[in-house]
């Protein structure tokens, strides 16, 4: 029988041509996978099991029934001869690319990237499949040509703001007279120093000019060891006192200190290697 544990290869062909017809008007509905799985109180596993027929079978007879009625069929209907023999003929090159087009719009309009693999799960294939296929392979290659242009214009629109974001932290510091520190900078936007400068290059390029004239700009002078001793130890009793976590970024935010300034101090090493075990177990 087709729903039985170890299908003979007949049976399986025909569950796999059953699978198609299901993938077929699941699409049609637009429908996927996990929105199946949700209205069927079941596991995405046993939609896939029905629509791909995985090695070990996991849908059972009452799975098909109810897919069936979510997609608004009898399973006589889903069986129904004709349709399934229509089905039995691989679908030819125009016929796929029909495919290829309408899952491109479901993606489009559920917001997710047009991604060969994303197209590939739609239609039960992989992506490298639907590449054998030269006018489906141009149509996939136009698109990912695409995605890579939207992402270069958000990142250089990330840039823009971050940029904008940056020169005005910095001007609020120096106007309130604060030291600057480019890492806290960097952690009032959110975002690491090293991936800041790696990433955008226009950060990069502002951090240089900022520092080149770091002389001109008024900045307090360099602390001697004693007083960043003292301020990294203030900062930890503030910190432990008011039930936070002593971390280095934290520490480095309240004495504006870079974390070469606070690594390279024996002194400072020492205040904080209570707390260095504690950040290790925690990274593990």
């Amino acid at each position: 029988m087709l729903l039985t544990p170890s299908p003979r290869p007949l049976e399986k062909e025909q569950a796999k041509l059953i699978g198609r017809r299901f993938q077929l008007l699941r699409q049609r509905r637009d429908l996927w996978i996990p929105e199946v799985a949700h209205l069927l109180a079941r596991d995405r596993s046993v939609v896939r099991d029905i629509d791909y027929v995985s090695r070990f079978r996991q849908a059972n007879l009452g799975d098909y029934l109810q897919y069936a009625a979510v997609l608004g069929y009898s399973l006589c209907e889903i069986f129904d001869e004709q349709s399934l023999g229509d089905l039995v003929a691989p679908p030819s090159e125009e016929q796929l690319l029909d495919q290829v087009k309408a899952a491109i719009r479901q993606l489009k309009a559920r917001g997710k990237p047009i991604l060969p693999g994303n197209i590939g799960d739609l239609l039960g294939m992989t992506g490298s499949r639907l590449k054998q296929y030269p006018r489906v392979k141009k149509l996939l290659t136009r698109c990912e040509k695409e995605r890579r242009q939207e992402i270069f214009q958000v990142d250089l629109k990330r840039e823009e703001e971050l940029v904008k974001q940056v020169e005005r932290t910095l001007k609020q510091l120096e106007a309130r007279g604060e030291p600057i520190v480019l890492q806290h900078v960097c952690d009032m936007v959110d975002l690491s120093y090293s991936y800041m400068v790696m990433k955008y290059p226009r950060i990069r390029a502002l951090f240089q000019e900022y520092q080149k004239n770091r002389s001109e700009r008024g900045l307090s002078p360099r602390l001697d060891e004693e007083a960043k001793v003292q301020q990294v130890q203030t900062a930890i009793n503030v910190l432990v006192s008011q039930g936070e976590p002593v971390t280095l970024r934290r520490i480095r935010q309240i004495v504006r200190l870079t974390q070469k300034q606070l690594r390279h101090s024996p002194r400072i090493n020492a205040l904080l290697a209570p707390y260095t075990g504690k950040w290790q177990e925690e990274a593990s």
